[in-house]
């Protein structure tokens, strides 16, 4: 009967009426107009069939003639679900809208003004239709965790919070680097409750480096040896941050998972796995084209700053 009542409560905003709910169950709903100690006799009953599945709604001699519920500011018909039903393919298309942005498009669209906290509730029941409940999208990184643990031997996964009371606006990290071809490489991905000082503070940084270097000894070794004057430079120096700053590498990732972030944390992160691999497998074509040691766009310039171009 979920559906019905979305059609109903749809039915009354566009005729801007008001109705009641008499009965209500899985099986049968019964509405009446919110007018009818005033004299209007319309009325509906409905009611699930045989297959359970299709609702046949009896007919209805009495027609609404009462005046505009909009007139008076009072629409009931507008709850959590029927917004959910609404807003749903607004969400398919962009997960980031928020509810200000919803309400305002609700109003441009359906004529009618939907409280704020109503739409905040609707849409996250929107969003736990579309992508599951949040709470256990958390439950799943642990499965997540394991998973390419197993697949990829190679890779690093680490869980800061095992307990998460209530539900968070996580911040999206990802430490990029360009390769050779001067194209983004993503390096790594985090997920943080907030910006905050201590999510961003030496602690975290040798934390996490410990944890890398317990889990993959090699890669530890490997950086003390070649980047002992970089890989902590941040950490230090008010001067120099980065050996290669630049904006269009911070646009490009912003651009690159834009569309995901408003994903559960699940979703989101198997996105970018994916979206990572993907990024791999067209170095790993163009490498096996490639002659000798050096990059070719690399040679062809050396080439011809020696000729002079």
């Amino acid at each position: 009967m979920h559906d019905f009542r979305v059609a109903l409560s749809s039915h009354a905003i566009k005729l801007e009426f008001e109705y009641l709910i008499e009965k209500s169950d899985p099986g049968r709903c019964r509405a009446f107009c919110g007018a009818r100690y005033e004299g209007c006799k319309w009325r509906l009953h409905a009611s699930k069939m045989g297959d359970h599945v299709t609702v046949k709604v009896k007919k209805n001699a009495h027609l609404y003639t009462c005046k505009s519920s909009r007139r008076h500011g009072k629409v009931k018909g507008t709850t959590k679900r029927w917004v959910a039903e609404k807003v749903k393919d607004w969400l398919v298309e962009n997960n980031k809208l928020g509810p200000k942005e919803l309400q305002t498009m609700i109003k441009e669209k359906y004529k009618v003004e939907v409280h704020y906290k109503r739409v905040c509730h609707g849409k996250e029941l929107a969003l736990n239709q579309l992508y599951g409940n949040w709470q256990e999208s958390f439950d799943n990184v642990y499965r997540f965790k394991a998973q390419i643990e197993q697949s990829s031997p190679d890779s690093l996964v680490v869980i800061d919070h095992h307990t998460i009371n209530k539900r968070i606006r996580e911040q999206l990290c990802i430490a990029c680097a360009v390769d050779g071809y001067n194209w983004m490489y993503p390096v790594a991905v985090g997920v943080i409750d907030s910006e905050t000082n201590e999510n961003w503070n030496s602690y975290k940084f040798e934390k996490h480096y410990k944890a890398m270097a317990q889990a993959r000894l090699e890669a530890a070794k490997w950086l003390q040896e070649n980047h002992t004057k970089l890989w902590t430079r941040s950490q230090f120096s008010t001067l120099s941050k980065v050996d290669y700053v630049t904006n269009n590498l911070v646009e490009s990732c912003n651009h690159w998972v834009k569309a995901e972030k408003g994903k559960h944390l699940d979703d989101l992160l198997d996105t970018i796995r994916q979206k990572m691999l993907i990024k791999w497998n067209i170095r790993k074509r163009v490498a096996k084209e490639m002659n000798g040691k050096i990059l070719d766009h690399i040679t062809k310039k050396h080439t011809e700053q020696k000729l002079g171009y």
